[in-house]
């Protein structure tokens, strides 16, 4: 990619993206791409603009929801967050990445229960998902003390990711 040796190709992305968008203002691939260019200059209010723009394009797509909701979230905007997330699972229920966002959402409110329910749903449809068990086990065993549930989540995330130190970390910390 052009953007690895020129850190002003970001900059030209977004002008020539803009000439695609005057050309034909309904093209979702450009306007997603804006969206992603904007993020990688750091300009989220940008990015979500045009996240926005993407999710409302006629040829939109599951993805376009979800990296609005990831946007929102690095914005620290849950509420916003966690409707692109909802929109995103009325789409694809079983979406895992959706899940596991909107169920970190829940987690941060203060809502663990849903947490946990957001996240065995995701681990139904992608069972050795290591985010999904990372959290999963975090709930466990910090927020719902049962410990016995966090090892076995911490164990299932060493199984796929073996040099994957802060799941033993937490089941060590189990322990103690």
């Amino acid at each position: 990619m052009i953007h690895n040796e020129d850190p002003t190709a970001v900059d030209e992305a977004v002008i020539v993206l803009h000439k695609g968008m005057i050309v034909d203002p309904l093209n979702y691939e450009c306007t997603n791409a804006l969206a992603r260019a904007y993020e990688k200059k750091g300009d989220l209010v940008n990015a979500i603009k045009y996240g926005k723009l993407a999710t409302e394009q006629p040829n939109s797509n599951s993805n376009s929801h979800y990296f609005l909701g990831t946007l929102y979230m690095k914005k620290k905007d849950f509420k916003n967050a966690a409707e692109s997330f909802r929109t995103l699972l009325r789409i694809n229920n079983e979406h895992p990445e959706a899940l596991i966002e909107y169920a970190t959402i829940s987690s941060i409110q203060g809502n663990f229960e849903k947490a946990k329910k957001y996240l065995k749903h995701a681990l139904k449809s992608s069972p050795n998902n290591p985010t999904a068990n990372m959290r999963l086990g975090r709930i466990y065993q910090t927020k719902l003390n049962e410990l016995n549930l966090a090892i076995e989540c911490f164990l299932k995330v060493t199984r796929v990711e073996p040099k994957n130190y802060k799941a033993y970390y937490y089941m060590g910390q189990c322990f103690i």
